[in-house]
Order: structure tokens, then C-alpha cells, then sequence
């Protein structure tokens, strides 16, 4: 949807049905604009229920940079339902694994 993801995101009601999400996030450029607020809103959103647990920079646009900071213009996130799976006993199992170590 190239872009419109957002807003498409923004108004789905009952995310929490899926079990895990993909998505490519565009636009993410649009952080130092008018659209920040709704980005921001959006992930938050997705965050409540959804634990982050891969992110990559899509080399295809290219980035930004916003506050002195590269902010690649397009995301690949994979996202699992935190009802859906356990996260403490992976973080249990597997003590060494850290996802900020990724960023």
C-alpha cells in the first residue's frame, strides 16, 4: 500500500486477532513532518499488543535524516501478538538474546 499503511493502521479497530504481522512501513521520512503525530499514535498502537522481534532497513529508498539522526525511509517488521507466545521464556531460555542488541 506503499505509504497508506498508516493510515489504514491507524483505524483498524481489532488488530489483536493476528497472531503475528508483517509489514513494510513507508514513509518513515515523514517523522520530522505534520505526520509524525500519526506514526507515532500508529506504533503505539501496534505496540500494546505486538512484540517487535525483527526489523530491517529496506535498501530500496534509501534515508532521512531527522535530528541529526539516519532514519531509513522504509522498515520490514515482523511483529508477534504478545498473547499468542510466551517472550519471558524465551528471554529465560535464551539469557544472552538481547533485541535491543539489534537496533
Amino acid at each position: 500500500i506503499e505509504g497508506s499503511e498508516w493510515d489504514l493502521l491507524s483505524e483498524f479497530e481489532n488488530i489483536s486477532i493476528f497472531d503475528q504481522i508483517i509489514l513494510e512501513l513507508h514513509n518513515l521520512s515523514d517523522l520530522g513532518t505534520e505526520r509524525s503525530r500519526l506514526i507515532t499514535q500508529t506504533l503505539e498502537k501496534i505496540n500494546k499488543d505486538f512484540f517487535c522481534f525483527s526489523f530491517n532497513a529496506n535498501n530500496c529508498c534509501g534515508f532521512s535524516i531527522i535530528s541529526g539522526t539516519p532514519i531509513p525511509k522504509t522498515l520490514e517488521v515482523s511483529l508477534a501478538n504478545r498473547n499468542s507466545y510466551n517472550f519471558e521464556k524465551i528471554f529465560n531460555e535464551y539469557p544472552n538474546w538481547d533485541p535491543i542488541a539489534k537496533v
